[in-house]
């Protein structure tokens, strides 16, 4: 977490992106198309800049991955903190740039669907993995099945994502202006 820091400035590290850091270490992996970013694989730049290829001109934090390049970030924008910022996919080929989620409860909410998105058909797609094996507790469902025992069923990914849009409807412009 040290190196997490350095990248958080004088901002704490939210309390539900460790929570999400922590669930990772724990199942292996807390949903298909999402791995939370490592800060100890950082070089010496959040690894957005490479994807803009320059440092932006609003403040993104790179929370998580995908295995095509594509990256999760915290989109800082108007002097945002970390926890208050919406959570957006910046695409690996540069499709499906999206506001997936107005903050980071928002987004642990997202990952508890078990629901993927799909950058190139602009949807979500259910989990891979449904069941899980007692046997074997690691893995997407398993945390799932840990974590939505006593909550509310999740809202459907589709729903929280269309809510953040509503909110923050100016990603894609900024995305656009700074990649043009």
């Amino acid at each position: 977490m040290e190196n997490l820091d350095k990248f958080y400035g004088s901002d704490t590290i939210p309390t539900r992106l460790q929570s999400i850091i922590k669930a990772q270490e724990e199942y292996g992996a807390v949903t298909d198309g999402f791995e939370a970013w490592n800060p100890e694989e950082w070089e010496d730049q959040d690894p957005a800049h490479e994807w803009f290829g320059k440092i932006p001109s609003q403040r993104l934090i790179t929370i998580g991955k995908d295995g095509a390049g594509s990256l999760y970030v915290l989109w800082c924008y108007e002097g945002k903190a970390p926890a208050e910022a919406p959570v957006c996919y910046l695409g690996g080929e540069g499709e499906g740039n999206t506001v997936l989620a107005d903050n980071l409860e928002d987004f642990w909410e997202m990952l508890l669907t078990g629901e993927s998105w799909g950058p190139y058909d602009s949807e979500f797609f259910p989990p891979e993995t449904s069941e899980f094996d007692e046997e074997d507790p690691e893995g997407p469902a398993y945390f799932r099945h840990n974590h939505r025992k006593d909550r509310k069923e999740p809202r459907p990914a589709a729903e929280i994502r269309e809510q953040a849009i509503k909110r923050h409807p100016d990603f894609n412009e900024f995305v656009n202006k700074e990649v043009g």
